[in-house]
């Protein structure tokens, strides 16, 4: 995600989040909608509780998040 760090504070930079983006394909097998939003969801929590510090805003077939 673009940013521009040069116009914060050294305090806020110390404690500004890494953002990442990703694009996840639907698997040919899994239904579009709430089969493919289910496993989504899975897949979230899983990744979090196996990457210590991390939290996933959104991961969702069907939401965009804009910060």
């Amino acid at each position: 995600m673009p940013v521009c760090p040069e116009i914060l504070s050294e305090k806020a930079r110390s404690s500004m989040p890494a953002i990442t983006q990703c694009f996840i394909r639907r698997p040919v097998k899994t239904a579009r909608g709430l089969d493919f939003d289910r496993k989504l969801y899975l897949a979230r929590r899983e990744y979090e509780h196996s990457v210590s510090g991390t939290y996933v805003v959104s991961m969702s077939s069907r939401t965009i998040v804009c910060l």
